[in-house]
């Protein structure tokens, strides 16, 4: 009995037999299956580890952007708080009104809110540049 690991395979290569095997699946393949298994194991071109790997990649994949958004939105709710407890600290020191944008620390928070927001976005429009 052979063993192999697809961990190491590069995503690539993964993506470019997925395009190989839908080719395969929709225009049929002049004769041969691409859908058999190989003794020995083949893991970068059998047709179910590829689809068995991708399938666990995309698992990772959205489990890690979960995680990451748990994490932003953690970090967005912490800025609002301390947003709020700047306002309620300088509102106690006798200020009647308090005007954010005459106090840097408001500002360098919502600049933070902004750049948290746009990385929240990128990942829900799956962007790499937000993850």
């Amino acid at each position: 009995m052979s063993s192999y690991t697809t961990d190491n395979i590069p995503s690539a290569k993964i993506v470019s037999r997925l395009r190989q095997l839908a080719h395969a699946a929709t225009l049929g393949s002049n004769g041969h299956s691409e859908f058999y298994m190989s003794i020995p194991a083949r893991p970068e071109h059998d047709a179910d580890l590829v689809l068995s790997e991708a399938a666990m990649r995309i698992e990772r994949l959205d489990r890690t952007i979960f995680k990451k958004d748990c994490l932003l939105k953690d970090a967005k709710d912490t800025l609002l708080w301390l947003r709020d407890e700047i306002a309620t600290e300088l509102l106690a020191r006798g200020k009647e009104v308090y005007d954010p944008f005459s106090d840097n620390r408001y500002i360098l928070l919502q600049e933070r809110l902004a750049s948290i927001q746009t990385t929240i976005d990128g990942i829900t429009k799956g962007d790499n540049n937000g993850t």
